[in-house]
């Protein structure tokens, strides 16, 4: 009898336990959170089987009850990922955050450390969660931030995008253009940059979401953050920020400061 292994996490992307595994037959998505269900009775005593959303190793989501798991869960390395809702997971949650486990990597905690000394010097502040000065991502250059927070460039595989869908972009950016006029700084660029993230996103047919001016402000790290955009699927996160008043380097500062906040509250683990 085949095993599939899965992995129980939060809404909020916290993990609630470590990979495991099942040793029933699991063919599809409801088979496989009525077997999770029996296998974790203690982290989820409150928890529907059907209120279980499955993602594969890759954070994209199984949706349907009857959606195949055959190909997914079948070593600990690619494990399900298996999100309990929010509400319910509350109590678990909050044993977990006293679990050694639970802690972020000492590379992070150290880099955090580091970060806190460059961001309590500086004035522009406001209060953190604890009550603590949490520095402001708008007054951090990336002269700051370069010896702890390294940009690293990314290319993405380019994929075909239907002409029709090319076509409403177009034409939707024909008429913003023609009622803003030119720009070149300003708030008014985000009326352009959208509709090309909804196109995008919407070629995933709804297993993306769109959320708009996303602030985060950390708990150890003593900084916060603001996206114009962040664009969700699953456990993973794109984050945008528009660069002010064409300084990219500040782009890329807010958003490296950004991104080490949202890893703090959200208690990222993985080494970086």
């Amino acid at each position: 009898m085949a095993r599939k292994w899965f992995q129980l996490v939060g809404e909020d992307g916290k993990d609630l336990t470590s990979a495991t595994s099942v040793a029933v037959d699991v063919e599809d998505v409801d088979t496989l959170r009525k077997a999770v269900k029996v296998e974790c009775p203690n982290a989820l005593a409150n928890v529907d089987a059907a209120n279980l959303t499955v993602f594969d190793a890759n954070g994209v989501a199984l949706p349907k009850s009857w959606s195949s798991v055959k190909e997914y869960g079948n070593d600990g390395e690619n494990a399900l990922i298996v999100q309990v809702p929010m509400k319910e997971q509350k109590v678990e949650a909050e044993v977990a955050e006293e679990r050694p486990g639970s802690q972020p990597h000492p590379n992070r905690l150290k880099r955090w450390a580091d970060l806190n000394e460059v961001l309590d010097r500086n004035k522009k502040a406001k209060l953190n969660y604890d009550g603590e000065s949490s520095t402001g991502y708008s007054y951090v250059s990336y002269n700051d931030v370069e010896k702890f927070l390294r940009a690293t460039s990314y290319k993405q595989q380019s994929k075909d995008i239907p002409d029709d869908d090319i076509d409403v972009v177009y034409a939707y950016l024909l008429r913003v253009s023609k009622v803003f006029g030119a720009i070149e700084t300003g708030k008014e660029r985000l009326h352009f940059i959208a509709p090309i993230l909804v196109c995008v996103s919407w070629l995933f047919h709804g297993d993306v979401q769109i959320l708009v001016e996303k602030s985060v402000e950390g708990k150890r790290l003593h900084g916060h953050g603001f996206f114009e955009f962040v664009i969700q699927r699953g456990m993973k996160r794109v984050c945008i920020v528009e660069a002010k008043k064409d300084d990219f380097q500040a782009g890329i500062a807010q958003n490296l400061v950004g991104c080490e906040a949202l890893a703090d509250i959200e208690g990222l683990k993985k080494r970086g």
